[in-house]
C-alpha cells in the first residue's frame, strides 16, 4: 500500500453493517428538515393572513352596520381630531370635565 494524498486517505467507506451512522445514510433523514420548517412556515404565514383579513371585513362591516342603526335613529357620528379637543377643552383643562370613565 501506499500514501495516495491526504484527500485519498479521508475517504472511507460505509458498510451495512455500521448502521445509520454512515455518512451517505445520515444526510438523506436531515434532507426533510428545511422542506418540512418551509412548509409549515407557509402554511402559518397564509393561516395568519387569512385571520388578519377576516377580522378586517368584519370589523369594516361592523362598523358600517353600527353607523346606519345610530343614523335610522335620527343620530350622527362625528369625529373629531386630537387638535379640535385640545382646542376646546382649552387644552384639557379640569375646570372643563364633564365626567370620568
Amino acid at each position: 500500500r501506499g500514501s495516495y494524498g491526504p484527500l485519498i486517505s479521508a475517504i472511507s467507506l460505509c458498510h451495512t453493517s455500521q448502521g445509520p451512522q454512515c455518512g451517505a445514510e445520515k444526510t438523506k433523514r436531515h434532507t426533510k428538515y428545511p422542506l418540512i420548517v418551509g412548509v409549515t412556515g407557509a402554511f402559518v404565514a397564509i393561516t395568519l393572513l387569512a385571520l388578519g383579513l377576516y377580522a378586517k371585513r368584519r370589523c369594516r362591516r361592523h362598523k358600517s352596520t353600527t353607523e346606519r342603526d345610530l343614523r335610522a335613529q335620527g343620530l350622527q357620528t362625528v369625529c373629531f381630531t386630537w387638535r379640535q379637543l385640545q382646542t376646546a377643552t382649552n387644552n384639557f383643562d379640569q375646570a372643563n370635565k364633564l365626567g370620568e370613565g
